[in-house]
């Protein structure tokens, strides 16, 4: 058998890591899947995403966040009272 067509693998999409702090804790999730508790550092693809923080003790708090390819992101807030 002679293959003549190839076949291209999908890329991965390109990486970026993601730095969160926030007094005091909080479980910080995307969509519903968790991503970890503060403070982290994840490596993610590089995109635009709502992350949501939530801490028994003080109200859910969303924020929006732009992963850059190759460069860390930082989100570093305090969770509202």
């Amino acid at each position: 058998i002679v293959f003549t067509k190839r076949i291209l693998a999908p890329r991965p999409p390109p990486l970026g890591k993601l730095v969160v702090a926030t007094p005091p804790y909080s479980d910080v999730y995307n969509g519903l899947r968790k991503l970890g508790q503060t403070p982290f550092e994840l490596e993610m693809a590089a995109g635009t995403y709502t992350l949501t923080f939530k801490n028994p003790d003080r109200p859910v708090t969303s924020k929006k966040v732009t992963i850059a390819a190759g460069k860390p992101t930082r989100l570093k807030f305090e969770l509202p009272r």
